[in-house]
Order: C-alpha cells, then sequence, then structure tokens
C-alpha cells in the first residue's frame, strides 16, 4: 500500500485527484451504460413496429403496434432527442 501512495504522491494529484478521476469515470461509464439501454429500448420499439403481428408472450396488441402514422412517428422522435439530449427543448415547442 505503501507504493502505491507513493505513486499516487508523485503524480501530483493525491487523494482528491483520484478520486475525481475515479468519479469521472463511473458517470461515463454510468453513461454509456444508459445510452445503451436507450438504443435497446428504441429498437425494440422499431421492432415491435414494423414486426411481426405474431407476439408468443400474449395475444393483446402493444400500443406501438396500433398508434397511427402520426402519433408514431411523435413517439420515435422523442426517442431520438432524449437521446441527444434535446427532450425538454422539443417538449416546449
Amino acid at each position: 500500500m505503501n507504493i502505491f501512495m507513493r505513486y499516487i504522491r508523485a503524480g501530483g494529484c493525491g487523494i482528491f485527484g483520484l478520486s475525481c478521476l475515479f468519479t469521472i469515470f463511473a458517470i461515463a461509464s454510468a453513461t454509456i451504460v444508459l445510452t445503451n439501454w436507450w438504443l435497446g429500448r428504441w429498437s425494440n420499439s422499431e421492432r415491435i413496429r414494423y414486426g411481426s403481428t405474431s407476439n408468443c408472450s400474449s395475444n393483446k396488441p402493444s400500443p406501438i403496434s396500433t398508434m397511427s402514422n402520426e402519433e408514431w412517428f411523435k413517439e420515435r422522435d422523442i426517442f431520438f432527442y432524449v437521446l441527444f439530449g434535446k427532450y425538454y427543448s422539443y417538449r416546449i415547442l
């Protein structure tokens, strides 16, 4: 442990700098995970909308498959704007 502490101090950033670096890494990793989750949700919605009509899990149709084209385009745009952080400005317009 002594060697690691000397190595950290030699870097000039100390424990505070190391904890900041770890926090930034954690935030970046969480952002990547959430982005991948959101893209998966978006692509699953596209599959439901344009995929086959047979659904093995239930006989009840999904709200996505019963939307009109105009409603679907608005829903799809929301997926896009949320992904790029523009959702709130889109909702205001």
